[in-house]
């Protein structure tokens, strides 16, 4: 079975040696109900939920990442916000949320691996998590074979024309990156949706975010 809560009382039993009178019970439990004492991760969430997966941190942080860009989406609002109209704070994600998303779509985990494995180093100039949720939602939108097509040059840099949109993604988050500048999840994909958007088109424009401008949702 799969223990959910009481590790570390256990470790503590294990480590002083001496009994613990304590209540076990068997059965289906919801996770976010449980052992909130200490506020559990989605990291750990996911550890607990799939402990035959591996880097949980890249993975909550793409579903993370996949739920804001669907919820915005759905409610025609920018994953930039919070809250909507009358204060509801529907931008929240906790991390029943979190499990449901990576069970319902095993694939981004996938992805995320993949990721990592084009990078072919530790530091990509794109976090694992942010290329890995673009990749899934531009998989989801437009097939396997389009999303790999236009994803792995991003991540290896390989092949790319100087009239290539995808080269001058790579230029911005590169030159963010020389210029000490971090760049939020949500606006690397604001800049990863824009250069899909474009290269879709057929243009060619500069890609800079610009404030208020509507967030490219890739559907």
């Amino acid at each position: 079975g799969k223990l959910l809560d009481g590790e570390h009382r256990l470790r503590a039993v294990v480590r002083s040696g001496k009994p613990l009178d304590t209540v076990v019970l068997w059965g289906t439990f919801v996770f976010r109900s449980m052992g909130q004492g200490a506020a559990r991760s989605g990291s750990d969430a996911l550890a607990l939920a799939e402990p035959s997966g591996s880097n949980f941190a890249a993975l909550a942080a793409a579903v993370t990442l996949c739920i804001k860009h669907d919820r915005a989406m759905a409610r025609e609002m920018s994953p930039y916000s919070q809250t909507q109209n009358g204060g509801e704070h529907w931008m929240d994600i906790d991390n029943g949320d979190r499990i449901a998303f990576a069970k319902k779509n095993p694939r981004l985990a996938e992805l995320l691996a993949r990721s990592r494995s084009e990078a072919k180093t530790d530091r990509p100039i794109v976090p694992s998590s942010t290329i890995g949720a673009a990749w899934f939602l531009i998989e989801r939108a437009a097939g396997v074979a389009e999303a790999e097509a236009f994803v792995i040059p991003i991540i290896t840099g390989g092949g790319l024309r100087n009239d290539d949109v995808r080269l001058l993604l790579r230029r911005v988050f590169v030159n963010r990156a020389l210029g000490g500048k971090s760049i939020r999840s949500v606006e690397a994909l604001h800049f990863i949706a824009k250069a899909w958007e474009v290269r879709a088109s057929g243009e060619r424009r500069v890609l800079a975010v610009k404030s208020n401008e509507a967030f490219p949702f890739i559907r």
